[in-house]
């Protein structure tokens, strides 16, 4: 998640938080994905339930709008885009914040609600 975090920071998270309230774009969260044993992860929030994510021409588009959030660099990131998915109810769509170093939902696909481990404050 460089530049915003960095080996060493401390964080600290409210556990479970969407279990009480709904994710917000932006937000930083930590969770575990079931396919990958004993490793975490550190991602932002681009895409929300019942969203439609396009990742076309290295662009975001958040049901056929471009996303307010863009995290995709051009010069950064040289692998073609041409990836789409509809969020489950109980789905967000997670990027890192340096994507040509990130393994996230475009590889692992969109996560669900209840992997996340907590929001970062």
């Amino acid at each position: 998640m460089a530049p915003t975090f960095s080996d060493g920071n401390r964080l600290s998270i409210n556990q479970n938080p969407y279990k009480t309230e709904q994710p917000i774009l932006g937000d930083v969260v930590i969770f575990v994905h079931p396919g990958i044993k004993q490793m975490t992860f550190l991602k932002r929030i681009v895409g929300l339930p019942g969203d439609f994510i396009e990742l076309k021409c290295k662009r975001i588009f958040v049901n056929n709008r471009p996303a307010s959030l863009q995290v995709l660099e051009p010069g950064k990131y040289s692998q073609k885009l041409d990836l789409m998915w509809f969020l489950d109810g109980d789905e967000c769509f997670v990027l890192g914040d340096n994507p040509s170093d990130s393994l996230d939902s475009r590889k692992l696909g969109p996560i669900k609600l209840s992997w996340i481990i907590g929001k970062v404050w």
